[in-house]
């Protein structure tokens, strides 16, 4: 079973405003290269190379530590067993170190006009009063593009 794909997006450190996507049985992250959700090696000093790993059981993420040296914490509290992750969970490796906010796929509401992720960045459609991403805005029309092509 590959696993119901989570979005993280990047709430501070160096990469701050990315969305990375990822999904599988394991979900690693770090500053190594071959880590699903990677923060930057050079600026994310207080994430480990080998920081922490997400794992699937049933539908549902289990975080946990993968040995780093400064901690991995779950809404500012450390992770010391493994701990169930559910929608808007942050994820920070370090205290003081770069945080991650995730969403459950099936959680991310998705524009109604391309079907790409909506978050925090939409505009509500003047005339249908849809919520679609910034993408899909005709600024002319002042409207989405479903309303501005018809």
């Amino acid at each position: 079973m590959e696993g119901e794909a989570l979005h993280f997006y990047h709430v501070s450190g160096s990469l701050k405003g990315r969305i990375d996507k990822a999904a599988g049985e394991e979900i690693t992250l770090g500053r190594a290269p071959d880590r699903h959700v990677r923060f930057d090696p050079e600026r994310d000093i207080l994430a480990s190379a080998r920081h922490a790993r997400l794992v699937l059981e049933g539908r549902v993420y289990y975080l946990q530590d993968d040995g780093s040296t400064h901690g991995t914490f779950l809404n500012g509290e450390p992770v010391l067993v493994p701990r169930k992750l559910v929608t808007r969970d942050v994820i920070q490796c370090g205290r003081g170190g770069p945080k991650v906010k995730v969403y459950y796929d099936r959680d991310v509401k998705k524009c109604p006009v391309c079907g790409n992720p909506v978050y925090r960045r939409h505009i509500r459609c003047p005339v249908c009063e849809r919520k679609v991403c910034l993408m899909c805005i005709d600024h002319q029309a002042r409207a989405c593009r479903d309303c501005a092509g018809a």
